[in-house]
């Protein structure tokens, strides 16, 4: 009977670890690892173009901007586009 519980508990506190190694180890992501950003704008009497790329953990998270009469974005996780 004891040794049920103890298998129980066991299986509990190994599942709250992991959690918690996930949320450090996202946490510790978020907080040292830069993010790279690039801006570019062009701005005439007759038309205002900017461009923006901003990346995170290095090229795995790339977001582009574009606005020229327009609005657009795209959105890329690892070289593949998700917008």
């Amino acid at each position: 009977m004891i040794q049920i519980l103890l298998l129980i508990l066991k299986i509990i506190g190994i599942t709250i670890l992991a959690i918690l190694g996930l949320i450090l180890l996202v946490l510790a992501l978020v907080l040292f690892v830069p993010v790279f950003y690039k801006v570019r704008i062009i701005h005439n009497p007759q038309e205002t173009k900017i461009t923006g790329k901003v990346s995170f953990l290095w090229p795995a998270i790339v977001v582009i901007v574009q606005y020229f009469k327009k609005m657009s974005y795209k959105v890329k996780l690892f070289g593949i586009s998700l917008l």
